[in-house]
């Protein structure tokens, strides 16, 4: 018996999440941009918008966006974007009023 494939939807909450977690990392929106326009479909676009703006996450037709999440996971901050704040958090950095 031959297995069943399991057609699996990747939402537009799950890519705007994706792309949220690399914007927090340090990746810059031009770089994340480049990766949506490769991916995007311009006639969606185009659809959507009259050619208005730049293509969206929700452009991106279904068949292509895991192919743009491993993209995506592949993008890395530009080695000049220091994060300013700790990776890790004390008590301290989230409350100091609180902390004797």
């Amino acid at each position: 018996m031959a297995a069943a494939s399991i057609h699996r939807t990747i939402t537009d909450d799950l890519l705007a999440v994706a792309v949220r977690i690399k914007r927090d990392a340090g990746v810059s929106h031009s770089q994340i941009q480049t990766v949506i326009d490769r991916f995007a479909s311009q006639q969606q676009w185009h659809d959507r918008t009259g050619g208005i703006g730049y293509p969206l996450v929700e452009d991106i037709p279904q068949d292509h966006r895991g192919e743009f999440l491993a993209a995506l996971a592949e993008l890395a901050p530009a080695p000049d974007r220091r994060e300013e704040t700790p990776r890790t958090l004390s008590a301290a950095h989230i409350w100091p009023s609180r902390i004797l």
